[in-house]
């Protein structure tokens, strides 16, 4: 049984491994196409070069008695034990307009349980390798990947550190995928 869409607007998620190159393509999203960021929560610490505005960070307290609360939509206990979320004031933009933000796959499919109507890319990254042949199957292995993309996961894009324009070339992949989303 499919759950009604809790709201009009889809919400965009960028799920990628750490330097994959998701913020740099998130905050260039944010500025060209004008979509507003949906913030998560946290209880874990903020590092010095971390801006404020990169989570909501809440003492572990305030998390626990919004979630009993049933402020969250969904939430998870990850990485060294921190809570992480999304709640529903902050999903509320959903109502006027479409919006993105990034999470773990785990959360996009918690987030559909709920409603949330989402369209998941994950940035796949190439790394240089010493050997060029390497280099050449280690694409053709991410292509023929993209055709077994996991569920919960609607289109994988490549984040190609192989080409001085690999993050250029994700980005405009990127930007074409979320335009026929939100058109």
């Amino acid at each position: 049984m499919e759950i009604p869409a809790r709201y009009p607007n889809v919400l965009i998620v960028l799920v990628a491994a750490s330097g994959a190159g998701k913020t740099t393509l998130s905050q260039r999203l944010m500025v060209e196409l004008g979509l507003p960021r949906v913030v998560s929560c946290t209880t874990r610490p903020r590092r010095e070069e971390e801006a404020e505005t990169a989570y909501h960070f809440l003492p572990r307290e305030e998390f626990e008695r919004q979630v009993v609360a049933g402020g969250f939509a969904a939430w998870a206990a990850l990485f060294e034990g921190h809570l992480y979320g999304h709640r529903w004031c902050d999903l509320d933009v959903l109502k006027d307009r479409p919006a993105f933000t990034d999470m773990t796959e785990h959360g996009v499919r918690d987030l559909r349980a709920v409603g949330v109507r989402i369209y998941c890319i994950r940035v796949e990254v190439l790394h240089q390798t010493p050997l060029e042949r390497i280099e050449t199957a280690s694409r053709q292995q991410i292509d023929k990947e993209r055709t077994q993309i996991p569920i919960g996961v609607d289109a994988v894009i490549v984040n190609d550190h192989t080409a001085p324009d690999g993050l250029e070339r994700a980005y405009q992949e990127l930007v074409a995928l979320v335009r026929a989303q939100i058109n």
